[in-house]
C-alpha cells in the first residue's frame, strides 16, 4: 500500500514539475503586462508559436518583421518547418503563405523590414478569406470606419482589409481611436493579434449596435425632424411667421457647440447635423458643408461666413468666428425685392 502511494505521489510531482516547466517566464515581462495572457497562450501552446531570446527576454517593444509575422501566422496554423542548410529560415513559411493566398509573390520586396500595421491587416484579412466563412456587411464597415479617427491615412487599397480585421474582432486600434497604419508592429502587439487569429474565443467583436440617427419626415409640412436631437435644430414650415430681418427668411437653423473636451460629444453633434442635412439638402451638399464645419474643433478656430447654393433661391450659410464655440448652419431664402 505504501509502495502504491509512493508511486502515485512521485507521479503527481513529475506531472506538476513538467507543467511548471511549460510555463514560459520572460525576465522583461511583468505579471500585469497588458499582453501577458496572450503571450502565455502563444508561448506555451503545443504549437510553440512564439519564443523569447536566449537571454531569457521577450523584448515586447521590439519590431516584428514581415517574415516573423508570416511565420507566426503559419505556425499558428499548426505547420512547422526545420531549418534547411543553404536556405533562409523564413523561405518555407513565405512559400506556404503564398500557397494559401495570404500574400502574393509581389506583396513584399523586403521580408526583413518591420511590418506596418496596415500590412499586417492585409495578411489577416486574406487569412480570414481563406479559412473562415464570414460575410462582411457594408453597414458594419460604415460604422467601424466612423470609429477609426485616422482612417483616411490608411492606404486606399488596404482600407477594406483593415475594416474586415476590425469587424472580426482581431484588431481594436489604440485608446485614442487611431489605428496608426504606418506604425510598425511590436512583438507584444503581434502576440495579441496572433492569439485572436487562432483563438476565436479571444476575439473582441466590436459593439455595432445601431447608433443610427433617425430623421423623421413630416409630409403635411414638408419638414424633417431628428428624433431626440441633442443639438438646437429647427426648421420653418411657414415662412410668413419667421421673418428674421430685411435680407430674407430662415428655412432651417442648426447649432453645433464645440466647447467640449470630449471629441465624442462634438462628433455626435456633427453626426446629427449631417443626418438632417443629408435628407434636407442632399448628401453631396451635406458632405461639402460638413467637411467645412469639421475644420473647427474649438472656440479658437475661425469659420469665415461661407454660403453654399442650394435650390429655389436658398443658400446655406456656415459661420463661427474665432472666440465663439457655436457653429451656426442656416439656410436662407433671399428676398427678391
Amino acid at each position: 500500500m505504501k509502495k502504491k502511494f509512493a508511486i502515485i505521489f512521485v507521479s503527481a510531482v513529475i506531472i506538476f514539475v513538467n507543467f511548471s516547466f511549460c510555463e514560459s517566464v520572460f525576465t522583461d515581462v511583468s505579471e500585469n503586462a497588458w499582453y501577458k495572457d496572450d503571450l502565455s497562450y502563444a508561448s506555451n501552446s503545443s504549437r510553440k508559436i512564439i519564443d523569447g531570446y536566449p537571454d531569457g527576454t521577450f523584448r515586447p517593444n521590439g519590431t516584428l518583421s514581415v517574415e516573423q509575422f508570416i511565420k507566426l501566422i503559419i505556425s499558428g496554423s499548426g505547420i512547422k518547418y526545420t531549418n534547411v542548410e543553404g536556405k533562409h529560415w523564413s523561405e518555407p513559411y513565405i512559400l506556404k503563405a503564398i500557397e494559401k493566398n495570404y500574400i502574393s509573390e509581389n506583396t513584399f520586396t523586403d521580408y526583413e523590414k518591420g511590418i506596418t500595421r496596415e500590412e499586417m491587416a492585409q495578411i489577416i484579412s486574406n487569412y480570414i478569406d481563406s479559412n473562415e466563412e464570414i460575410e462582411s456587411l457594408e453597414s458594419n464597415k460604415i460604422k467601424i470606419k466612423s470609429k477609426i479617427n485616422d482612417f483616411n491615412e490608411i492606404a486606399e487599397e488596404k482600407q477594406n482589409k483593415v475594416l474586415k480585421a476590425y469587424e472580426c474582432g482581431i484588431l481594436l486600434g489604440y485608446p485614442d481611436g487611431t489605428y496608426q497604419p504606418q506604425k510598425t508592429l511590436t512583438r507584444a502587439e503581434g502576440t495579441v493579434v496572433i492569439r485572436r487569429i487562432i483563438d476565436i474565443e479571444a476575439r473582441q467583436i466590436p459593439d455595432l449596435e445601431s447608433t443610427e440617427i433617425e430623421v423623421i419626415y413630416h409630409e403635411e409640412t414638408d419638414t424633417y425632424e431628428v428624433d431626440d436631437s441633442e443639438i438646437p435644430l429647427f426648421e420653418v414650415d411657414d415662412y410668413s411667421q419667421k421673418q428674421i430681418d430685411e435680407e430674407g427668411w430662415v428655412n432651417f437653423s442648426i447649432i453645433i457647440d464645440v466647447n467640449s473636451r470630449d471629441e465624442e460629444i462634438i462628433q455626435r453633434q456633427r453626426d446629427i447635423a449631417k443626418a438632417f442635412l443629408d435628407k434636407k439638402v442632399g448628401i453631396n451638399l451635406s458632405e461639402e458643408i460638413m467637411e467645412y464645419v469639421s475644420t473647427k474643433n474649438n472656440s479658437r478656430d475661425n469659420l469665415k461666413s461661407t454660403f453654399y447654393e442650394w435650390k429655389d433661391g436658398n443658400e446655406v450659410q456656415v459661420i463661427s468666428y474665432s472666440g465663439n464655440a457655436l457653429i451656426q448652419i442656416s439656410a436662407w431664402r433671399r428676398n427678391n425685392d
